[in-house]
């Protein structure tokens, strides 16, 4: 027993002094010979143990697997990395680099500064050419920088697209436009516009064939514009009733039509008559209409008549002129496009007269029946183009017209200005009503429409443009744009046909 704890208190000591490490860099003599003696002590006391041999190993093992640390330390000398300075953003100079500057500080200007912010903005914005705001705009996409890029494209020339090829050209309206009547025709396809308090501007744009339409308001580059506007379309027919409008459709508060036309009218592809009169003593007179599109040179037409009714005197029974070509025209006498032409009796009222450009005596006494002819026609041979009375017996007094008993006696006939061409049918050109009559019915003595004719221009429409409410006022840009449908879808080539 005492062997065993002399043993134990050995190895207690060994463990103890080889496990302590210190940061010298190596053991005194004293140490190692002290080692040394332990060590044969325990080998020359217990050679034949084999527990003691096993306990010496392990602590041998564990011994060479100390690890010796050491640690040193040196006086502090301040910091020793990089500092880095930030610099202050750089701008361009000019009004580039005002606007870019003032842009990223936009979020930091206090609520009580944004007003004035704006206005300098807005100063700038306007003061750049299409080239500045670019490159603006390459650097911060904002959305007040792309307005005004947009807004000096459209003012100095046009993107290149298919169909809107040419240099963007401007004008301005013309006062007052301020209805349908007084509508300005738009002769630029940017015009310049301004709306004062309870007005509205009317332009008139024709469409030549079927094609798409882009119909747009913007800011101008004044300084008090509308800012906020309404657009409407409107055909020929109405004023009324529109056929497309938009409040906010275009940039900001500004608006865009975006509108189809699939077709267009024909025009008329001859003339026929626009008025007639049958008055008081000898007031009276046969107008025609030229709406062709183009002069007509009249020596081409006669008007053929019957007195009383016509001759009922071929074998079929139809009926024949009384006198074919019984009004003619001189070679060279011309009705331009859109003119009237005018045949009344040489005794008539100095008004009609003012109006008139060829007299004749045998005019109709209200059931003599006129009819517009092809030059040349024969009592039985003839091409009619329009009639006023139909060829048959004797009417009486005249005919009816739109519901009014004997309404080509003592009245003055007016083509409605929806009628495009004649008709060679007097019963459907007369109608039975005001509605499906060709015609209005005036009163004796109407001399008011004479000398002149509207017929409605189907490819003709009208642009109202409105402030957002009735007290709006303001400058703005119009721009119309038209896409013809070859432009849009291409042309279709057949190179061949197999039958």
């Amino acid at each position: 027993m005492r062997h065993t704890a002399k043993v134990l208190s050995y190895i207690l000591i060994s463990s103890m002094v080889t496990s302590l490490v210190f940061a010298s860099d190596k053991k005194t003599e004293e140490e190692l010979l002290k080692n040394e003696i332990i060590e044969e002590e325990k080998v020359g006391l217990y050679p034949q143990d084999p527990g003691v041999d096993l306990m010496l190993n392990q602590q041998k093992g564990a011994e060479e697997k100390n690890i010796i640390l050491r640690a040193t330390s040196k006086p502090y000398s301040g910091f020793l990395g990089t500092v880095v300075t930030p610099t202050q953003k750089q701008y361009p100079e000019g009004a580039e680099g005002a606007v870019l500057e003032l842009l990223d500080g936009w979020d930091n200007i206090p609520p009580e500064d944004l007003t004035i912010a704006q206005e300098k903005l807005n100063t700038l914005l306007s003061s750049m050419s299409y080239e500045e705001l670019k490159s603006v705009y390459a650097i911060n996409a904002n959305y007040q920088v792309e307005s005004a890029l947009y807004q000096s494209w459209l003012t100095t020339q046009r993107s290149g697209q298919l169909g809107i090829g040419s240099s963007r050209s401007t004008g301005a309206e013309s006062e007052p436009n301020n209805n349908k009547s007084s509508a300005d025709a738009v002769s630029a396809d940017t015009t310049l516009g301004y709306i004062t308090a309870y007005d509205e501007d009317w332009y008139a744009i024709t469409v030549n064939g079927g094609s798409d339409w882009a119909i747009e308001t913007h800011a101008s580059s004044a300084s008090d514009n509308v800012g906020d506007t309404k657009l409407y379309l409107y055909s020929d027919t109405s004023s009324t009733n529109h056929i497309a409008t938009d409040d906010d459709g275009g940039t900001g508060s500004y608006s865009k039509i975006s509108h189809r036309f699939a077709n267009v009218a024909v025009l008329p592809t001859n003339l026929f008559f626009s008025e007639y009169a049958e008055g008081s003593s000898n007031n009276k007179y046969l107008e025609i209409y030229n709406g062709t599109g183009a002069a007509v040179d009249l020596s081409a037409y006669s008007i053929s008549t019957c007195s009383n009714g016509c001759n009922d005197t071929t074998s079929a029974g139809l009926y024949t002129w009384d006198y074919p070509n019984n009004i003619t025209f001189a070679s060279g006498t011309v009705v331009a496009d859109g003119d009237v032409y005018v045949v009344h009796h040489g005794s008539a009222s100095s008004d009609i007269v003012a109006q008139g450009d060829q007299t004749f005596t045998y005019l109709s006494n209200g059931d003599d029946v006129m009819a517009l002819t092809v030059a040349g026609a024969t009592d039985s041979v003839f091409t009619i183009i329009d009639i006023i009375g139909e060829m048959g017996p004797d009417p009486g007094s005249g005919w009816g017209v739109a519901g009014v008993t004997n309404g080509t006696k003592d009245h003055t006939l007016v083509r409605k200005s929806s009628i495009r061409s004649g008709n060679t049918s007097w019963s459907s050109s007369a109608g039975t009503n005001a509605t499906d009559s060709e015609w209005t019915v005036e009163a004796k003595d109407t001399w008011t429409y004479v000398g002149s004719h509207t017929m409605l221009n189907l490819n003709q429409y009208f642009i109202k443009v409105t402030g957002s409410s009735s007290t709006t006022a303001g400058a703005y840009l119009l721009t119309v744009a038209e896409k013809p449908f070859n432009v849009n879808y291409g042309n279709l080539v057949i190179n061949e046909i197999h039958y």
